[in-house]
């Protein structure tokens, strides 16, 4: 009986599989790639923007100066607590305020925690305040879910 050179089908079958199976693995590594590289983006992204923000505040030696430069956020004041969110799309960019096309919201929450540097003479100076900047990823709802980053400082204010 003369044999003949090649592969039987089993054998091709098998390899077939062998591959498909190996490729699932690697197509399902590069989907999960570019999910933790999108996240990364994202992270950077919030860090930039939080810092940015953080940035903005300090040069602003009266706290209502800095309150009224966000008039485009929502802004909560309270006698020891301000809060200031501001809301952006897909691409970051700054939305009205509202989270109807808002992809990602940023909280800036700041807390006058009984710390000033005193008075002298008569002369009142400012309050020193906790400073706390979150920034979350919203879900389709609008809700907060995922927090990308979260920044915390202190910030003197001359005056309110």
């Amino acid at each position: 009986m003369k044999r003949i050179n090649g592969f039987s089908l089993l054998e091709v079958i098998i390899s077939i599989a062998a591959l498909s199976f190996t490729s699932m693995f690697i197509l399902n590594m590069f989907l999960v790639s570019s999910q933790v590289n999108q996240r990364a983006k994202n992270m950077d992204v919030a860090i930039t923007v939080a810092i940015t923000e953080i940035d903005m505040m300090k040069k602003y030696n009266i706290l209502s100066d800095y309150i009224n430069a966000n008039e485009s956020s929502e802004n909560v004041i309270n006698n020891d607590l301000i809060q200031i969110k501001k809301y952006y799309d897909n691409e970051w960019r700054p939305t009205t305020v509202g989270k109807k096309d808002a992809y990602y919201c940023m909280i800036l929450e700041m807390t006058y925690n009984g710390a000033s540097l005193g008075s002298m003479e008569g002369v009142q100076y400012g309050k020193i305040f906790e400073v706390e900047v979150r920034i979350f990823e919203y879900d389709p709802n609008h809700e907060p879910i995922n927090g990308l980053v979260e920044i915390r400082t202190k910030k003197y204010f001359d005056g309110m």
